[in-house]
């Protein structure tokens, strides 16, 4: 019969992954991830942050506010205080125009924050097959008054 610990009993450390193990699993994520603490100071972020938000550890999160937009950066304030358990999520327009999901989470006293951009290729196919259209329309109204025309020209 297999002895199991109870319930309550902590995993031993040497059980537990280390900082550099998870920030290496978290650099390999194409989503920006970041993580503040209890101060609204980012303590972790992974490369994907960094190059796609240009954020940095050690920024306080007033500083992303060009990056994020004003909305997102004032629900990310909201939320940083104490935020209740669960995720938290909400779709804004970032500064530079792109939309994203923005999903939040308590990891103990810290917060996370992920950011997912959306793909623009739904507004984008609208946009191309509304110009499309109105071109069609205008070659149809061209070629029908030529068609007209040619028919009026030879019966009379």
């Amino acid at each position: 019969m297999p002895i199991h610990p109870p319930a309550t009993a902590e995993r031993p450390s040497a059980l537990l992954p280390s900082r550099a193990a998870l920030a290496a699993l978290l650099d390999g994520a194409d989503e920006p991830l970041l993580l503040f603490d209890d101060l609204g100071q980012l303590s972790f972020c992974n490369r994907a942050a960094m190059r796609q938000l240009r954020a940095e550890p050690g920024q306080g999160a007033s500083q992303l506010q060009a990056v994020l937009g004003a909305a997102a950066a004032a629900w990310l304030d909201e939320r940083l205080p104490a935020t209740a358990p669960g995720l938290h999520e909400r779709r804004v327009t970032l500064g530079d125009g792109r939309a994203a999901l923005l999903s939040c989470w308590r990891v103990a006293r810290e917060l996370a924050l992920r950011v997912q951009f959306e793909a623009v290729r739904a507004p984008l196919a609208a946009a191309i097959g509304v110009a499309l259209g109105a071109a069609r329309g205008r070659l149809d109204a061209r070629v029908d008054g030529g068609e007209s025309r040619g028919q009026e020209l030879r019966s009379g």
